[in-house]
């Protein structure tokens, strides 16, 4: 098996990007989530600067 560290002589499928992109994103919103202000971010009110 070829290793895995140059990806750009493997083209990804539309599937695997979405994937990919997907996971990115659920990522961030996690870790937002778990500090607990995504909700702001969301409604539009940003409390962290305001404190």
């Amino acid at each position: 098996m070829a290793p895995l560290a140059s990806p750009a002589k493997k083209r990804l499928t539309a599937k695997q990007k979405q994937r990919r992109i997907l996971a990115v994103i659920g990522g961030i919103a996690a870790a937002a989530a778990g500090r607990g202000w995504l909700d702001e971010l969301l409604e539009g009110n940003d409390n962290r600067i305001k404190d």
